[in-house]
């Protein structure tokens, strides 16, 4: 169902091609010279794994291939979850996150946090992962807001987070009035 809901990628040097999937938030690595066509049980497939807890799989990963730390990592920022990250093992991800951010994401269908990543080529220390999300996502009543931007519109914040530490937000457009963003606009990721 939707294979490729936040677009599929090939890890950079490798075989692999990694696919999300929308609606049950799987993540798919696929060896891309043996793709298989249908097998029972999918045991082509070289991977599937839920980085995403309770959300579909909507412009909210984006992968960095750093030299370095935790290595070749994926991002993830679900509906009302904080960042993950996973660390790429060479023919699969990690099951379990090497790190995890500290800013829940917005609830409600519309909580995914689009993400984009800026860095130095894979120079350690130099990447910032972007991400976006309704503003109710960095205050006290979030939890009890609708934040469906299917019938509604509602203030946006970007924010900037170290890549090699996503517990450290760097900025946010809310610091200073004249960063702030205005509207924001769902599933568009952040252009750096």
């Amino acid at each position: 169902r939707d294979l490729g809901g936040s677009g599929p990628w090939i890890v950079p040097g490798t075989n692999y091609l990694v696919g999300a999937g929308k609606y049950r938030g799987v993540t798919f690595v696929m060896n891309k010279d043996n793709m298989g066509h249908m097998v029972p049980n999918n045991t082509q497939i070289s991977q599937t794994m839920s980085p995403i807890v309770n959300a579909d799989t909507v412009n909210n990963v984006c992968f960095y291939n750093q030299v370095g730390g935790t290595g070749p990592t994926m991002y993830t920022w679900g509906r009302g979850d904080v960042i993950r990250a996973y660390a790429w093992l060479g023919n699969q991800f990690n099951r379990t996150p090497v790190q995890s951010g500290q800013i829940k994401s917005a609830p409600g269908t519309s909580g995914q946090g689009p993400l984009a990543l800026s860095a130095d080529g894979s120079r350690p220390r130099t990447a910032v992962l972007w991400g976006t999300q309704p503003i109710g996502a960095i205050t006290a009543e979030a939890s009890t807001l609708n934040l469906r931007a299917l019938s509604k519109v509602f203030p946006g914040v970007i924010f900037a987070f170290d890549a090699a530490n996503v517990s450290r937000q760097l900025w946010n457009s809310t610091m200073k009035p004249a960063d702030d963003i205005g509207i924001w606009a769902k599933f568009n990721t952040p252009t750096v």
